[in-house]
């Protein structure tokens, strides 16, 4: 279980070439998180929770955890009856992409043990080729599947909460967020970890107030 403390290279390194995130990781502190080992049911919990309230997703990702007696896999997956898939409420393209994906997983066994071995840009092709999957599911996948160090989420709705909370600013355009990121080198994923887990403590509900 990777853990970023306060004497780590990662966590110096992100203070000193950005002041501003110097306090989110003190707001946070030593930072624990756990990498998920299984890429297909990572892949598939994602594409339920595509545009969803993380309250909604958890809904639809239990319904799906009964349909196939606990275990997302592509056995158990595939040979779910489409109808059956959208009973849960999923909605029609979702119910194809997972039946899409299932059926290609079971096909090729070793594709997701194989991502681990590419670099950025090979995952991201290769996830992106799939109906459905998009720039911020593969991002995910890049971040919290394959622990990839230098991923900027920006579009993920989370991160952006959280970003203009620490950064007070109303809007921000993918290029300000580009060159910000570009202070958290080589660490920029480790800085949206920070940013998610403000959110994720709650900080970002109360005032901003600068140390």
């Amino acid at each position: 279980m990777p853990t970023y403390a306060q004497d780590s290279d990662a966590f110096r390194s992100l203070c000193k070439k950005d002041p501003i995130l110097a306090e989110a990781l003190y707001l946070v502190g030593p930072l624990e998180y756990q990498i998920f080992e299984d890429g297909f049911h990572f892949l598939v919990t994602t594409i339920v929770s595509q545009m969803l309230s993380a309250k909604v997703a958890d809904v639809l990702i239990n319904r799906l955890l009964s349909l196939c007696k606990q275990k997302i896999c592509p056995e158990a997956l595939k040979d779910i009856p489409f109808e059956q898939l959208r009973s849960i409420g999923l909605s029609t393209q979702k119910a194809m992409n997972i039946l899409r994906i299932s059926q290609f997983s079971s096909e090729h066994p070793t594709y997701f043990s194989d991502l681990s071995n590419k670099d950025n840009d090979e995952v991201f092709a290769q996830l992106t080729a799939h109906k459905g999957i998009g720039s911020w599911t593969a991002k995910m996948y890049l971040i919290f599947v394959l622990d990839r160090m230098d991923i900027i989420p920006y579009e993920d709705g989370a991160f952006l909460q959280s970003y203009r909370w620490l950064y007070q600013v109303e809007s921000p355009q993918v290029a300000e967020i580009l060159q910000r990121a570009k202070l958290w080198s080589p660490y920029e994923s480790l800085a949206g970890r920070y940013l998610y887990r403000l959110l994720d403590l709650g900080f970002t509900k109360n005032p901003r107030h600068h140390t």
